[in-house]
């Protein structure tokens, strides 16, 4: 599945319908809700592994803070877009936080 295919099919499961949608609480808050709870029937494996790979990224430390700072700030188009990247460009969680450091590297320059 292309990164294309499955941002539209995130952004359709959260409701967004343009980029200043937004989803009650957040994108992120959704799809940890989501994956938290077990219901993630309808989240393909790969985006599976690049919500859990985001999170471990973000909470031990393996990310610039500038690039937390940047994902955190995103809009849930924006994320959306981004965990779409991430599911088509790694291939298991433990990819990702090496794709965020290279993605943000301009950041911390």
């Amino acid at each position: 599945m292309t990164a294309h295919t499955t941002a539209t099919n995130l952004r359709a499961a959260m409701g967004l319908k343009c980029s200043r949608s937004k989803v009650p609480g957040g994108a992120w808050a959704f799809l940890t809700r989501h994956l938290n709870y077990g219901d993630v029937e309808w989240m393909s494996r790969e985006v599976h592994q690049a919500l859990w790979g985001i999170d471990h990224a973000v909470t031990t430390g393996r990310l610039d803070h500038r690039a937390v700072d940047a994902i955190r700030a995103m809009n849930d188009w924006a994320l959306c877009g981004l965990i779409a990247d991430i599911a088509a460009n790694c291939r298991v969680q433990g990819e990702v936080s090496t794709y965020l450091a290279h993605r943000f590297a301009a950041l911390a320059a």
